[in-house]
């Protein structure tokens, strides 16, 4: 890339590179992203104290990109807000809103990142499953072509966490 492909820069961008960029030279055979991971580190560093969200697929999301490298200053930060934001989210019943003011696939953003952050408590465990079995009936009313993906990656989170590379 010679330039950005878009002129903005979503809440996790920074996030999600960092950690790319880190688990691409940690399977490598020689480390060469050195520079580039470095780069966005600077970029968590300045944004990661300021991260605010009320938007339940941008906290799971959160949870999941922490996840990996949960010791990191910037990771503790994070997880601790973004399970205070959903803790909120619950409480205020956001969660128990009438389904055609709800996306499934947000919610199951949800599902998978506290599935895998090991800081999330007990209480989510029922909450996924109460999650799960709501929307099930209804994959396939709304949003059809990433629900029903995201419905299965919740079933299975394992499968995108960093105790399936181990």
């Amino acid at each position: 890339l010679t330039h950005p492909a878009v002129q903005s820069e979503g809440n996790l961008d920074p996030y999600d590179g960092y950690i790319t960029y880190r688990l691409v030279d940690e399977m490598a055979e020689e480390r060469e992203l050195e520079k580039e991971i470095a780069d966005m580190k600077s970029m968590v560093d300045v944004k990661y104290s300021r991260y605010r969200s009320s938007d339940p697929l941008d906290l799971g999301e959160a949870l999941w990109i922490t996840h990996w490298y949960p010791n990191e200053q910037w990771a503790k930060t994070i997880t601790t807000k973004s399970l205070q934001a959903l803790e909120e989210l619950w409480q205020q019943g956001d969660f128990r809103e009438p389904l055609n003011r709800r996306l499934a696939f947000r919610e199951f953003g949800t599902t998978i990142g506290v599935q895998v952050n090991d800081q999330a408590n007990e209480a989510w465990k029922n909450r996924v499953d109460d999650i799960h079995n709501l929307w099930l009936p209804h994959l396939y009313k709304r949003d059809k072509d990433i629900s029903p993906v995201m419905f299965c990656t919740s079933l299975r989170p394992g499968v995108v966490s960093r105790h399936y590379l181990q």
